[in-house]
């Protein structure tokens, strides 16, 4: 840890509302051959496809520092290397209120995830998010004791993505079809091409293994306005409602 603390100071320069992980074994399978072949061959998986391990600690320091991410040394309690960052290769990631909070401290280990990610949002024409929240001191699951991925800022809610021209895409305005029990990745009749790319880039994050759990507002209720990406390193499964 000292040595942590060293290499991160040379570079310096409440409840959650998703359901409990062990209640959605059900749903915690490989989805890759679940998906529709317009997500399945159009997106850019050539990094963080199959089971890419991400790098953690010092590990994902030097990593973002190789992939040329910005960042700045963070503090918050919980979180094993926190970080504070706005873009990653060429996607603007901002909180929706438009200014800083503790909310916007991120683990390295997301922000590793996020870089991969970022060609595939590039690919569709996507140049910026906006979330909720990435960070939530002592957030735990909704109904249980369990820790919430925001509690370790692993997780983003993703409320919005901005595309090349200038098109804003709100979750809860503009996502097709949130039918519970619907998969999100079936391909919609009538879809516009926005909110085909919004899915098929959601679908990719979790079929390139970057992101352990993906809610969208098919879940339930409560992700009616946001995407809920999560790093979950240390896990086999996948889910994605």
């Amino acid at each position: 840890m000292a040595g942590l603390l060293a290499l991160l100071q040379g570079f310096s320069q409440s409840s959650d509302a998703q359901t409990d992980p062990a209640s959605l074994a059900r749903a915690a399978r490989d989805t890759d051959d679940h998906l529709p072949s317009d997500v399945a061959d159009d997106c850019d998986l050539s990094e963080g496809s199959g089971r890419e391990e991400l790098p953690r600690d010092e590990l994902c320091i030097a990593d973002l520092r190789r992939r040329e991410v910005s960042f700045e040394v963070a503090s918050a309690e919980g979180v094993s290397t926190p970080l504070r960052f706005a873009d990653v290769r060429g996607v603007v990631i901002h909180p929706r209120s438009g200014r800083p909070t503790e909310h916007d401290v991120t683990d390295c280990t997301l922000i590793a995830a996020l870089s991969r990610w970022a060609g595939t949002l590039r690919a569709d024409g996507i140049r910026s998010l906006s979330h909720m929240s990435i960070y939530r001191r002592g957030a735990h699951v909704a109904g249980t004791s369990r820790a919430s991925g925001h509690a370790a800022a692993m997780a983003i809610d993703v409320s919005h993505f901005e595309f090349d021209d200038g098109t804003s895409f709100s979750v809860e305005d503009d996502w097709a079809n949130a039918t519970p029990g619907v998969s999100p990745c079936v391909s919609l009749d009538g879809e516009s091409d926005h909110q085909r790319r919004v899915r098929r880039v959601v679908c990719a994050a979790s079929a390139s293994g970057l992101f352990q759990v993906v809610l969208t507002p098919h879940h339930n209720a409560a992700h009616r306005n946001h995407v809920h990406l999560e790093v979950r390193p240390d896990v086999t499964w996948r889910i994605l409602e």
